[in-house]
């Protein structure tokens, strides 16, 4: 089963939160955005966590600092705070991911060789166990192939890095949404692409 993205977290957090007494100042989605990765059961936990701290202070409602302590314990365990992805590395990963579909979107596919063009240079041995591919060329064409292989790879990384900071306007809108919302569809992407 696949894990809540952002605005599913907050709604299963706002279902476990009408079990308990919490504080008009408590903000939910900034919870449900700090618990990134975390299931719905781990998700109930925080909220029970979070009332237990309330109850062991001898306050009646849990507050917002209870609800952030409580991940740490419930996802974290007790280990540093630095076990759950700080905002910074969550647009990190946000731009890599981007990135990615940023440039596959701006290539039509593959940027194959026109030489060797579609052919394919290798065998499968005992492919049902699980076998080793080989090239089935000689010495010679397999250097060519190495030569090319390089050169296309150089090629496409200084091709990749060129659509990336041509449309870097687009890497940006698209980087923002993907770390904000946390999921994004191919729709949503074309749709800000384009």
């Amino acid at each position: 089963m696949e894990l809540p993205d952002l605005k599913g977290r907050e709604e299963i957090l706002k279902v476990h939160a009408k079990k308990i007494k919490v504080s008009e100042e408590v903000d939910l989605l900034k919870i449900a955005r700090m618990a990134s990765g975390a299931s719905g059961a781990e998700l109930a936990n925080i909220v029970n966590e979070a009332a237990l701290r309330a109850v062991r202070d001898g306050r009646k409602y849990a507050t917002q600092a209870d609800l952030e302590e409580s991940i740490e314990v419930v996802i974290a365990g007790y280990q540093k705070k630095n076990a759950i992805l700080t905002d910074h590395e969550k647009l990190v990963v946000a731009y890599h991911e981007i990135g990615h579909a940023l440039v596959a979107a701006m290539l039509t596919r593959y940027g194959m060789s026109e030489e060797f063009d579609m052919v394919a240079l290798e065998t499968v041995s005992n492919q049902y166990l699980g076998g080793d591919a080989s090239l089935v060329c000689s010495a010679e064409l397999q250097a060519k192939i190495d030569y090319q292989v390089i050169e296309i790879v150089k090629n496409q990384h200084e091709k990749a890095k060129k659509i990336l900071m041509e449309n870097r306007a687009k890497l940006d809108e698209l980087a923002k949404f993907l770390y904000e919302k946390e999921t994004i569809t191919g729709d949503e992407f074309m749709e800000i692409l384009n």
